[in-house]
């Protein structure tokens, strides 16, 4: 995990790594229109242009990661292969798989990590 990353996404094959470094992070592509770059940029990845410009969002509230879909994204977010609700967001968990239109990551946290370190105190 990097410094300062709360979270990771990781797309599948490993090829390339985003990571989450705010509590908001906007998933989508670059808006040549507007100058807006999201958190989590797909632009290069998304050659069939699959991901809307603001495609989802992940948020950290209460400890638990949630994923929700932005109005208006076109082919569909989905956690481990259900697809959600625009509006409805879904609490998401070391190594759920997303997909973001035709691109698909895996998300991972710095849960393991600090699980793994406790049982080597004492």
């Amino acid at each position: 995990m990097p410094d300062g990353a709360l979270a990771l996404l990781v797309l599948e094959g490993g090829s390339r790594r985003f990571p989450i470094t705010a509590e908001v992070a906007l998933i989508g592509r670059y808006d040549p229109v507007t100058g807006t770059r999201p958190e989590i940029d797909l632009t290069h990845v998304d050659i069939n242009r699959s991901v809307s410009r603001r495609h989802a969002k992940i948020v950290l509230e209460d400890e638990s990661f949630v994923l929700s879909e932005e109005v208006g994204a076109l082919n569909g977010t989905f956690v481990n292969g259900q697809r959600l609700t625009t509006g409805k967001p879904m609490v998401i968990k070391d190594g759920d798989r997303l997909g973001l239109g035709m691109v698909s990551m895996i998300f991972k946290t710095a849960e393991d990590r600090s699980r793994s370190d406790t049982g080597r105190r004492g």
